[in-house]
């Protein structure tokens, strides 16, 4: 007995002491709100056209969807958030991704994107069916943009952008449309090769530092805690998070060794082209290393988090909001969306197994909003030149993605490749030339290069490559290089 005594009693000596040192930090003060001491911004810089505001994800095949009911019920939620911010309310698109990964991102220009595998798995899961975990999610990158640190993205998505873009896509497409020939669309776009880079793409170079994501995540408490949100879903959701985040750090960890460096490669029938090979040892490899490092883990972030809460909210007790987001999540618009997202997942593996027909088929199943949606245009334009080339269909689903602001790096070089098959090759350059300064993207001078030598425009090549050498990052210079000299 009097050891147990004893024993409480140090222990309550112990606990004082760490609230006591706890206090010191500005982070634990009872009731010390880190939203409290935010520099409110007098103003928030303007959306940037929208190609360029949806990068890195219009990068990637899958690109972005509209679905305004979907978009109007997450609106609602974010306005709410706002509801207690004391500074300007800067404009934030709301846009989903057709990928069944567990993720939420914010774009350099301060578009939000939830995933639809987000949604998949809450309405899969009733235990997780409330307002309030899906409020920690939206307040989370909600906190990034009215902190201002997608001003500081830029660097990080360049470097996502050479890596899982610049390289694999400009290398290889250029690999293609040399080596390949033919004409046919299907043959120059092989998904195998990089698609389903999503996860990777994302998860490999994280956006944000730990310093943001601890801000990002302390703020989404306060903005919570000020619109009346359960704060027990902020730790509840993180775990959730950090659930994926080891099924996405296995996913790194494949990919990590097949990191790749362009240069120049030989087809099967011997033909000289520019392609890529492995380079485990290279820069990527420290640059991944390095950028991974820097990003504190969701468990981490959890932990921190429930602290900041008992801390700063001590007993405070806001309820659960569950019927509105049960009525939401379980409607049958959301149910046929999520199920549509599933049939697109179907259509890549059925691309990769040239089932063109079975492709097709899938896409005849869709629904608005993923019906026209960019990937669906995408795969369609890929099966209908593989069954019927020439294909009128796929040129139409071609010019359709690519005329929109939404179009996605794939279509984009698709588009150039069918204007280049039916002989417009000036219209093709042109339309090159807009996209490299629409997407803010170097490896679309190394088609424009090709291209001119093609057309024996010799001149205009070798400035071209020029040009490119003058400011383009290291693999696509090399590239640029090598397709002056026509190698």
């Amino acid at each position: 007995m009097k050891n147990n005594i004893f024993s409480r009693f140090m222990l309550m000596v112990c606990a004082a002491t760490f609230l006591t040192g706890a206090a010191s930090s500005r982070v634990a003060q009872a009731h010390d709100k880190f939203i409290d001491d935010v520099s409110i911004p007098a103003e928030y810089p303007p959306l940037p056209p929208e190609t360029q505001s949806l990068s890195p994800f219009n990068l990637q095949e899958v690109g972005t969807f509209s679905d305004p009911s979907t978009e109007a019920y997450l609106r609602d939620i974010v306005d709410r958030l706002l509801a207690g911010w004391k500074g300007p309310r800067p404009e934030i698109p709301i846009l989903l991704v057709p990928s069944m990964s567990f993720a939420s991102e914010v774009s350099a220009g301060g578009v939000m994107f939830i995933y639809a595998g987000t949604l998949d798995y809450m309405r899969k899961t009733p235990d997780v069916q409330t307002e309030d975990m899906i409020a920690f999610i939206l307040a989370h990158e909600l906190s990034h943009i009215l902190l201002g640190h997608t001003r500081n993205r830029t660097d990080v998505q360049n470097t996502t952008q050479r890596v899982m873009g610049g390289v694999d896509i400009a290398a290889s497409l250029v690999s293609r449309f040399n080596i390949g020939g033919g004409g046919d669309i299907a043959k120059t776009v092989l998904l195998s090769d990089f698609g389903s880079n999503l996860i990777s793409a994302q998860t490999a170079f994280p956006a944000w530092s730990r310093k943001q994501e601890k801000a990002a995540d302390l703020m989404a408490v306060d903005l919570m805690a000020q619109a009346g949100y359960s704060l027990d879903a902020a730790p509840s959701m993180l775990g959730l998070i950090a659930q994926a985040e080891d099924r996405d750090n296995a996913e790194k960890e494949k990919t990590q060794k097949d990191l790749i460096e362009a240069g120049p490669a030989q087809s099967a029938n011997g033909q000289k082209g520019f392609g890529v090979q492995v380079n485990a040892g290279s820069w990527l490899m420290r640059k991944w290393d390095t950028l991974g490092g820097s990003h504190p883990s969701a468990s981490a972030r959890q932990e921190r988090v429930a602290q900041y809460i008992a801390h700063t909210y001590g007993d405070t007790m806001n309820p659960e909001h569950r019927a509105p987001f049960q009525k939401f999540i379980n409607s049958a618009h959301m149910r046929t969306m999520l199920q549509d997202v599933e049939i697109l997942s179907e259509m890549t593996d059925q691309i990769k197994a040239n089932n063109f027909k079975a492709v097709q088929s899938e896409q005849s199943h869709l629904h608005e909003p993923l019906a026209n949606s960019q990937i669906s245009l995408f795969y369609g334009a890929i099966a209908n030149s593989a069954l019927h080339h020439p294909s009128t269909v796929a040129t139409n689903m071609i010019e359709r993605a690519a005329s929109r602001p939404d179009v996605t790096r794939q279509i984009a070089w698709l588009e150039a490749a069918s204007l280049e098959n039916q002989g417009k090759n000036d219209q093709a350059l042109a339309y090159m030339a807009k996209m490299q300064d629409d997407f803010q993207d170097n490896s679309f001078y190394i088609k424009r290069i090709n291209l001119l030598r093609k057309m024996n425009r010799m001149n205009d090549a070798s400035l071209l490559a020029m040009e490119c050498v003058s400011h383009g990052d290291t693999s696509i210079r090399d590239a640029c290089v090598a397709a002056g000299k026509g190698e």
